[in-house]
């Protein structure tokens, strides 16, 4: 069986389309990322502002060509933080149904958590000992306590990259007082998680996101190699290479 399937993240949308076997084993036939900044300029006013709402629209419009043209049995398509805290976020859903016929079911943070926990066990051999799984998202940011079997806790903060620059506005470079002022602002949103953590001691991080891979890709090149992430569906490093 084809699928299709498409999740319209703050920043970035993406496409896979795979063929599942009965065993349900899948082979990837097109794999695609466009970034669309969905949240740019507006996203603390929870709105997603004109130019952004075309942009995605655009987007979707070239995605279900391509979608088309391979002619999947199934389409499923997933929108997060940008367009669910949105008050034009229905109007977006509308807009996409009515140019493309693909209908987009709106998820919850807490829904997400749970996939990505889903999709990290697929790339990363996890054991019975509790971790944190991190996902950085454009509009907010996803924690899950889990091992291998059992998720244990999850949870969804509204502390995205996007929404932070926009809540902050840092300089370039940032300073000394804005990371400070940011740190403290952080301490604050995610003090669930540190309670939680308490409960659950962990003793790794499991980093799911773009924002990984970039960190991934400066360990890779200053202690490694170049190209460190291909090939590979994970890369673990320690602590004091990231710092």
């Amino acid at each position: 069986m084809k699928l299709a399937i498409l999740e319209l993240g703050t920043n970035t949308f993406h496409l896979l389309i795979v063929d599942v076997k009965q065993d349900k084993s899948y082979t990837k036939i097109f794999k695609s990322k466009v970034i669309v900044k969905l949240g740019e300029g507006a996203i603390q006013k929870n709105f997603i502002a004109a130019i952004p709402f075309e942009r995605g629209i655009k987007a979707l419009k070239h995605y279900s060509q391509i979608i088309f043209e391979h002619k999947p049995e199934g389409i499923f398509a997933f929108a997060t933080s940008a367009i669910r805290s949105a008050t034009n976020g229905k109007e977006f859903v509308k807009s996409v149904l009515a140019e493309t016929g693909i209908k987009i079911k709106v998820i919850s943070g807490e829904k997400k958590a749970e996939l990505i926990c889903y999709g990290v066990r697929q790339c990363v051999r996890m054991t019975k000992k509790k971790q944190l799984i991190m996902d950085i998202g454009g509009g907010s940011t996803e924690f899950v306590i889990a091992n291998k079997n059992e998720t244990f806790w999850k949870g969804s903060f509204n502390i995205g990259a996007s929404r932070l620059l926009e809540i902050f506005k840092p300089s370039d470079p940032i300073t000394s007082t804005e990371i400070k002022k940011m740190e403290l602002f952080l301490e604050k949103i995610v003090s669930p998680l540190n309670l939680t953590l308490k409960k659950y001691p962990v003793d790794s991080l499991i980093g799911s996101s773009g924002s990984f891979d970039t960190l991934a890709e400066i360990i890779g090149w200053k202690f490694r190699k170049r190209d460190v992430l291909k090939n590979v569906s994970a890369l673990q490093f320690d602590l004091p290479e990231y710092f």
